[in-house]
């Protein structure tokens, strides 16, 4: 674990408070997209647990991002970490990850729902799984409403188990893109991209679900972590 004194850190096991809309937050955390949903901790699990849940509206999304903390690769190198589990793993659509935006106004900030990647976001980088594309997890990025190559892990999602997300950004410099690393449960699956994002991008973590054909959903959010070496006082 990095040292809290050479790197900004946010970790959260999501336990004693409750996440609601950005002006009433009790925490880092802001709902950022719902409609009749519910995003509400259950400090029963053991570690606690966030958990979203969509209602029955097809297309209905439940989104959370960490609206007060933003990261820039150009300061440091950034590292997030995701463990998350659904109730099915039928008729859905998950994204997460790292983006410029941390309100897509009811709309995941990158879907495959049609077997095209569709973003919102404007710079962004993460997972994106959805049953009505491609049914296996994929790496996704967009960059300045440029969307990167699409490439999947050919890892699926399994009902109620847990899967843990790692994104790993690294400066490649100034007049250059982010390189990044992507890996599934400690790389089980394991990803290079040497350019990806701009550096100068400010990003904040997030995790979406919607549900789609009118089924409910709810995904367990177990930790958000996200470190970033602190920028240099020279």
């Amino acid at each position: 674990m990095p040292s809290p004194i050479g790197d900004a850190i946010l970790f959260d096991d999501f336990v004693g408070y409750t996440v609601l809309a950005a002006a009433c937050s009790e925490s880092p955390w802001e709902v950022t997209a719902m409609t009749s949903n519910t995003v509400l901790t259950v400090p029963c699990e053991p570690g606690g647990i966030l958990r979203l849940l969509t209602d029955n509206t097809d297309n209905d999304v439940a989104m959370v991002a960490a609206g007060t903390f933003r990261t820039r690769v150009q300061d440091g190198a950034v590292d997030a970490l995701f463990r998350i589990k659904v109730n099915t793993a039928t008729n859905l659509g998950i994204s997460l990850g790292l983006t410029d935006a941390n309100t897509e106004s009811n709309l995941m900030p990158w879907d495959d729902s049609c077997g095209t990647l569709t973003t919102t976001a404007s710079t962004g980088i993460g997972f994106v799984f959805d049953t009505g594309g491609n049914t296996k997890w994929d790496t996704v990025y967009v960059d300045d409403n440029s969307d990167g190559s699409q490439v999947s892990s050919c890892e699926v999602v399994t009902a109620a188990t847990y899967q843990t997300f790692r994104i790993r950004l690294e400066d490649n410099g100034s007049g250059n893109q982010v390189r990044a690393e992507f890996s599934i449960d400690c790389n089980k699956y394991y990803e290079v991209r040497t350019a990806t994002i701009d550096r100068d991008a400010l990003l904040t973590p997030f995790v979406a679900v919607q549900n789609q054909g009118g089924t409910p959903h709810n995904l367990d959010i177990d930790y958000i972590y996200v470190s970033q070496s602190r920028a240099s006082d020279s």
